[in-house]
């Protein structure tokens, strides 16, 4: 235990461990930049050259894009970057890579001086070698960018100056305005701590927090107004359980079968609330069954299906944790299992649960209660010769563990990865730009995405070319259109044009194909082109 006295050490070890595993293939793993990384990557490309967005747009907090309107923080924080490495996928997937890393140096910190270093220790280990931190860690995704501010503003809320509060404040605005579940969450888990971990009266609390609470009420409370009514929320409002179709067909199934069994109070027993509240509680239970948690199948865009969020050896030390926490400190286990408790429902009361990302903000309190449990499991062997034995010997299965998750996310999941990640891009888009001068028109396919925004990141198009034509259905000669009029375009024959198509046309010549991946399974073809 003589290592938990050098914090430096420690600090410096996880440093370098989150790093390298958040690094190591980061520009191949997962297999392209997919649509929401490429606007953010394009938009910080034209802040770069123009300072202004790819709509012209000067200190915009949101730009559009997909038809969504995406919070601008994350480009904004990839300018020093390209500035630096210049503008590259490599330079946008640093981006989460660091604050993955200092994410977990700043909990790490937290946890130190709520609890003690061992606990500090192991929950930051947990976190850094998770699943589901590691993968968000190497994507450009809102709920990375979302933790990563809430850490750092918990960590500067255990400091009492009024630089602290100040900087608390406005890490965790930027919390709430980087991702709509951290809107909910929070202004939740800041009163649990200020009411939980705080040794204060409530009324001193606010006297010793004035300057914090009211920067983040006065800010917060514009970040709220702006999702439920604003052009920002559109997105959120539109995800809304409440808004799904088939709650109003399961509500007037319920009333209809309640009116004809001729049964009292109808509106009452079989309303919209009563389904609506079923269907919140099923998705919030779906985010603790195990399936879930060790066992993950969500689609690769935001977890690797073949493996769950945590490694499976955490699993026996995550029972042990809960059904030891009375042994512990009392206030710490009731911030924690309230932190976990809340979790769940920003994703639980919205579509497509149980949604990784939306729960991402749970990682850090189911790994509390992971180190708990080995916290017990250590504590129960008495003489210090066996405890270092099983020190070694949990460690060991840990990072086997870990390493068969390494070997298959570097293996499998990369060829995984192509299509939600539309990876399908990178050698099609700078072949067909490449001949732009060849033909005088070329009709690109949009079957599997809009590649408007590919073609602008990939081949670094001029942002004065995208602010001053704002058409998003071609750039210069090259024609985006539906995958149905490729085939109509091609039977015209239009003299010195090249098509782009995701299926086979029945004439013309073909002149490449470009196929999938095949790690480990045989390629299928991705685009035929096709020239007149």
């Amino acid at each position: 235990m003589n290592l938990l006295k050098n914090r430096v050490l420690i600090l410096g070890l996880l440093l370098v461990i989150s790093l390298f595993f958040r690094l190591i293939w980061i520009s191949k793993i997962p297999y392209g930049l997919n649509w929401d990384e490429n606007a953010y990557a394009y938009n910080a490309y034209s802040l770069f050259l123009t300072g202004k967005d790819e709509l012209s747009g000067q200190f915009a907090l949101y730009f559009r894009s997909f038809g969504d309107y995406k919070p601008a923080l994350a480009s904004y924080m990839l300018v020093p970057l390209f500035s630096i490495f210049g503008p590259s996928d490599l330079s946008v997937r640093l981006l989460p890579a660091i604050l993955g890393t200092l994410g977990i140096t700043c909990f790490y910190q937290f946890m130190r001086r709520i609890t003690n270093n061992l606990a500090g220790l192991i929950t930051a280990v947990v976190m850094t070698l998770s699943p589901l931190y590691m993968h968000f860690s190497r994507a450009v995704m809102d709920p990375i960018v979302g933790l990563s501010f809430l850490l750092f503003g918990l960590l500067l809320l255990t400091y009492k100056s009024l630089i602290s509060q100040i900087g608390a404040a406005l890490f965790l605005i930027l919390s709430m305005y980087s991702y709509n579940s951290s809107r909910f969450f929070v202004p939740a888990i800041v009163t649990i701590y200020l009411l939980v971990i705080s040794k204060n009266s409530l009324m001193l609390t606010i006297k010793k927090y004035w300057l914090f609470l009211s920067l983040l009420i006065f800010l917060g409370s514009i970040i709220i107004f702006q999702t439920l009514f604003g052009l920002a929320g559109s997105r959120m409002r539109f995800l809304l359980l409440s808004n799904e179709p088939y709650i109003a067909v399961e509500t007037n199934k319920h009333y209809d079968s309640c009116v004809k069994a001729d049964l009292p109070l109808c509106r009452i027993i079989a309303n919209r609330r009563i389904i609506l509240a079923r269907e919140i509680t099923k998705n919030y239970l779906l985010h603790f069954q195990p399936d879930f948690l060790f066992f993950n199948r969500n689609y690769p865009t935001t977890s690797y299906p073949e493996y769950g969020n945590l490694l499976l050896i955490t699993l026996p030390f995550l029972i042990i944790g809960f059904f030891t926490m009375n042994r512990y400190n009392k206030k710490i286990n009731i911030f924690f299992l309230l932190w976990l408790l809340l979790a769940p429902i920003p994703s639980a009361i919205t579509n497509d649960v149980p949604h990784p990302g939306r729960f991402l903000n749970g990682l850090p309190a189911l790994s509390y209660f992971i180190s708990l449990g080995f916290i017990t499991v250590i504590n129960s062997v008495k003489e210090l010769k066996n405890k270092k034995r099983l020190i070694y010997v949990i460690l060991s299965v840990f990072i086997i563990n870990f390493l068969f998750y390494i070997k298959d996310y570097a293996l499998i999941y990369k060829q995984d990865s192509e299509y939600y990640f539309q990876g399908f891009f990178r050698e099609v888009i700078p072949y067909v730009w490449n001949k732009r001068d060849d033909y005088s028109q070329i009709y690109f396919s949009k079957e599997y995405a809009d590649p408007y925004i590919f073609f602008a990141w990939i081949n670094k198009v001029n942002p004065y070319l995208i602010q001053k034509d704002k058409n998003r259905n071609s750039i210069n000669n090259i024609h985006f259109v539906p995958s149905n009029q490729i085939a109509m375009l091609f039977n015209k024959k239009i003299p010195s044009s090249l098509f782009v198509s995701n299926k086979k046309l029945s004439a013309g010549h073909l002149v490449k194909e470009f196929k999938s991946l095949s790690i480990y399974s045989p390629a299928h073809t991705w685009f035929y082109v096709y020239e007149y």
